[in-house]
């Protein structure tokens, strides 16, 4: 794992120790000149030692450090160090505080100025999302990661895409809000305890998470359950399924890793296993579902941070649901049920309700959210005769696939316009017509597997 630092060229290490005396000659003392007669030497933020000579107090330097005989100061700028204190950053106000990567040791006594590293797994103060290493250094928290990695003076982050593997963690995947889980053929050792990351293959025949009619192997990897193969066996990132022909040849149905891959595995030439248990109703989500809140509780809030706005009552007919145990936060994904609907489907951050009447005079429903510049949209509208069918790709279009929901026949559609990629995916239930679509920015259209989860994500309810 990455760790990042803020480098001091010129800077020689120093004590951590500050004592009330000041700071030691090599810091920048000046002798201090004799006033005239009847005047009285001061000089704003500055301070004389017992040897005489003048210092700038912590948080302040000289304005004109080559000239002895001016004794102007200035604040420290902010994140500049302190002179004589590495780990001491100004504020550029005169003040101070540690630099990243440290903290207090004795934060409630205001006159003790000795810091530390931060512990290896705890949240930097005033940096929830950044952890210390115990060494001085940080990294981001678990469920995020560096926007800019090869910068080595950027220190924003962003969460890890919804799918994507934790760095350094190869079997728990993000969520896009910062959140994570297991792979979706993995499931939590120890699942009610709250800081234990260590996972373990599903059993075999278990139903892979959030992907229909696809189970795990013991080894956690995935393939189709009895009954339906690949859509697409080569490509290693595509875990659609569709149900075998009647009498037709067996398909080849490799088994997948359950995170996403540069080189499809090899095909699977041993004996299929026993038929796995209906995977068309699978078992209620368990405990190894818990996503876990990226970095520790012990993460110090910024004391000056604006407090996040109230978000707006729920209507009645819609409610979202923490997918997470730990950790709350708006920010976290969420389990959007809408009664009015009949469906539930993930979504991150706090959705939007809108409605609209098309010029025909149907009326459609919209629940929308975003994360890390992707739109997810969800619409329905009641249409007297609902029915899609695959067509020739429209212009635009590059991919056009049948598929299925829940017994559904639906088709899925990639659509490329200026700047932008979607992914639709449109089906009807009765009379009932549904339109999921994933909207991204063109230099950043997420893995096939993201999209699939999504849409999996999406159940209809009764």
């Amino acid at each position: 794992m990455r760790f990042r630092q803020i480098a001091f060229p010129g800077l020689v290490a120093a004590s951590l120790l500050m004592v009330s005396g000041g700071m030691p000659a090599a810091a920048g003392a000046r002798p201090a000149l004799r006033p005239a007669a009847g005047q009285q030497a001061t000089y704003p933020h500055t301070e004389r030692h017992a040897d005489g000579k003048l210092y700038p107090v912590m948080g302040w330097q000289w304005a004109n450090p080559n000239n002895p005989n001016d004794f102007t100061v200035v604040p420290v700028p902010a994140g500049s160090p302190l002179p004589g204190h590495p780990h001491l950053d100004g504020d550029g106000a005169g003040k101070f505080h540690p630099a990243m990567g440290w903290r207090w040791i004795h934060p409630n006594n205001p006159n003790d100025f000795t810091v530390e590293p931060v512990p290896a797994g705890v949240g930097l103060p005033g940096h929830p999302h950044l952890d210390g290493n115990g060494a001085g250094k940080f990294h981001p928290a678990m469920g995020w990661r560096w926007i800019h990695p090869n910068n080595p003076n950027d220190f924003t982050v962003e969460p890890v895409a919804l799918g994507v593997p934790l760095p350094g963690h190869s079997h728990l995947v993000g969520d896009g809000t910062g959140s994570f889980r297991p792979a979706p053929c993995y499931s939590w050792i120890h699942p009610h305890q709250a800081h234990d990351y260590t996972v373990k293959p599903k059993p075999e025949g278990a139903p892979a998470f959030r992907l229909p009619h696809v189970v795990c192997t013991a080894t956690g990897s995935m393939r189709p359950a009895a009954g339906y193969h690949w859509v697409n066996p080569g490509a290693a990132n595509d875990f659609r399924v569709a149900v075998d022909t009647p009498g037709a040849a067996a398909p080849v149905t490799p088994d997948r890793n359950s995170e996403p891959q540069t080189t499809p595995p090899a095909p699977d030439t041993t004996t299929p296993p026993a038929p796995a248990p209906d995977s068309t109703n699978p078992p209620a989500v368990g405990p190894d579902t818990t996503e876990r809140k990226g970095g520790m509780e012990s993460i110090r809030e910024d004391a000056n941070a604006t407090p996040p706005a109230t978000p707006p009552a729920t209507p009645a007919a819609q409610t979202a649901t923490p997918a997470a145990t730990g950790g709350g936060g708006g920010g976290e994904g969420l389990t959007y049920n809408s009664a009015e609907g009949g469906f539930q489907v993930w979504l991150p951050g706090q959705p939007k309700l809108l409605s609209r009447t098309t010029p025909a005079g149907h009326l459609i429903h919209f629940v929308m959210a975003n994360a890390q510049g992707m739109d997810y949209l969800v619409g329905y509208s009641d249409l007297p005769n609902c029915s899609v069918t695959s067509s020739s790709p429209a212009a635009g279009d590059t991919v056009t696939e049948n598929s299925d929901q829940q017994g559904h026949p639906a088709v899925v559609t990639r659509s490329v316009s200026p700047g932008k990629v979607t992914w639709y995916k449109k089906f009807c239930s009765g009379n009932r017509f549904f339109d999921l679509a994933l909207v991204a920015p063109a230099n950043q259209e997420p893995a096939r597997m993201v999209v699939n989860l999504w849409f999996a994500s999406f159940q209809l309810r009764n």
